[in-house]
Parts: C-alpha cells; sequence; structure tokens
C-alpha cells in the first residue's frame, strides 16, 4: 500500500488563533501547509520569530515547539505530530495569479508573469498556477499555460484543482485534463481565507495534494519536492471536497461584504461569473 506525504500549497493564514489550523492540520495527516498572503511574505517571517498578527506569540507556550529547518521551510510540533510550513506568496502578475513557494523575499504585485517566473526559479523556488482556468478567481488561462509549459518545460512549474470552484462548474477538472496532456503536476489546494466562515476548519478536508512518500526526503524536503513536479508530475495526486455552491456563495458574498455592499442579484450574477472558464 503507497504511503503518501499530503501537502495543501495553496491557503491564507487566520488573523486569530493561527495555531488552531496547524492543530486540524495536524490531527489530520497533512504533513506541508504554505503560508501565502497575497504580495508579501512577511507573514511566514513574522511565525518564524513566533510573532502573530496581534505581536503576541504565534504559538501557546505549553505543548508546542517550532524548527528553523532552512530560511524558507518550518517545522512546527506538538503531542499529535508535526507540520512543515514553506514559504510562499500569491503574486498578482498581468496574466493572472501565481502561487509562489519555497523564496526568500517577496516578488512585486503587479509584473509579467514571465519575471515573476524567472524569479521564482531563479532562487530555486517552484511555483503554481493558481486557480488557472478560472476568469473570476484571475486564472492565467489556457493559452498561457500553454506558453509556460512551453518556456519552462524542465522546470518545477504546476497547476491546481482548488477546492473554492465548485466542482459541477468543470474548471478543476478542465485543470486536471490539461495538466495530464501537458504533463504537469497539478496539485490539490483548499485555497482557505483564514477565520471569516471558519474557513481555516475546511484544512485536510478540502483539496489537498497526496505525493508518494518514496519520492519525498524530509531531509531536502524543498528540493525533493520540485524533483517529484519535474520527473514524477503523474503520481501527485488529489483527495478531498470542493465546496459546495453555498459555501462558495457564502465565501464570495462575505469577501465582498467586507469590502462594499453586495445584493442578492449581484450574488447570484457572481456566482455565474465564477464559472466562467479562462
Amino acid at each position: 500500500m503507497t504511503e503518501y506525504f499530503k501537502a495543501d500549497l495553496h491557503l491564507h493564514f487566520p488573523r486569530r488563533d493561527e495555531y488552531k489550523l496547524l492543530e486540524l492540520a495536524i490531527e489530520r495527516g497533512i504533513n506541508l501547509l504554505s503560508v501565502n498572503d497575497y504580495g508579501t511574505t512577511k507573514r511566514f517571517d513574522d511565525i518564524a520569530n513566533n510573532i502573530n498578527y496581534s505581536g503576541g506569540k504565534f504559538l501557546p507556550s505549553f505543548g508546542w515547539g517550532m524548527d528553523i529547518v532552512s530560511p524558507v521551510l518550518i517545522r512546527i510540533c506538538n503531542n499529535l505530530g508535526y507540520v512543515y510550513l514553506i514559504k510562499g506568496e500569491e503574486v498578482k502578475t498581468k496574466q493572472g495569479h501565481v502561487v509562489a513557494l519555497g523564496i526568500k523575499d517577496t516578488i512585486r504585485n503587479g509584473s509579467d508573469i514571465v519575471d515573476v517566473l524567472d524569479e521564482v526559479f531563479s532562487n530555486k523556488g517552484f511555483s503554481i498556477l493558481a486557480h488557472p482556468l478560472s476568469k473570476f478567481y484571475s486564472g492565467c488561462g489556457e493559452a498561457v499555460v500553454r506558453e509556460m509549459r512551453k518556456k519552462y518545460n524542465w522546470f518545477p512549474l504546476a497547476l491546481e484543482q482548488n477546492s473554492q470552484i465548485p466542482g459541477f462548474f468543470g474548471c478543476n477538472q478542465d485543470a486536471s485534463r490539461l495538466a495530464n496532456e501537458l504533463g504537469m503536476a497539478c496539485f490539490g489546494n483548499s485555497d482557505i481565507h483564514g477565520r471569516y466562515l471558519r474557513e481555516y476548519q475546511k484544512v485536510g478536508r478540502k483539496l489537498h495534494s497526496n505525493i508518494p512518500r518514496i519520492l519525498v526526503d524530509e531531509s531536502k524536503l524543498v528540493e525533493s519536492l520540485e524533483q517529484a513536479i519535474v520527473f514524477f508530475p503523474r503520481d501527485i495526486t488529489v483527495e478531498g471536497e470542493t465546496n459546495s455552491l453555498l459555501e462558495t456563495l457564502s465565501w464570495i458574498t462575505h469577501s465582498v461584504v467586507r469590502n462594499g455592499g453586495l445584493n442578492l442579484l449581484d450574488a447570484v450574477g457572481i456566482i455565474k461569473y465564477a464559472g466562467e472558464r479562462k
């Protein structure tokens, strides 16, 4: 029976009680999480210094420990086990969103996707083209995926299936088929957005990735993941659920209301748009 190393490489940490996300991840057998924010890597740096959003301690004083494995990797443990955190960022490029992982410094939003990927790979990181075929979620689209695959054929570049997109929209299935056609890895990622609506409680239940343990060397974790992406892309499989339509509607409505008004007709229109493929 194949043993798996489980990863969720696109999610956003809550602004309070962050350690509760880690607690659930460990309990549910997730081995690796990314620390992503839009346009910054500061969240990872704060966690490495045991600082939470409020300036207090990130981890409770009792029952938790932290090891700084490298400038881009942390290992956090409690009495149930451990989980790795990898430094990352969701970069808003001109063509669409890119999840940059294993990077040491923040990458500026608004750049061309080629410039962003060049910077990631030159710094020995790896990248996931986020929600690549979803227009609403700012995916880059199929034409750009094909172009980037051709340009970065032997670099650790992957696609994703994203939990925030309900399954019946088809964007995730199309991303998986496209990855298979192009010989690319396709990760499953939750893309949970923190504390509101208790999004963090979805970790380990929503989409995540299974990577055969035989491909993962925890003493060289980032490097072994990159090798798996390049040389064994089809061995990386996806597990878990996508959002229901109600969950996505609630999430989008809550997100927009936080930044301005929204009525029911607007919300229905947004849901329809969310299913459109780019």
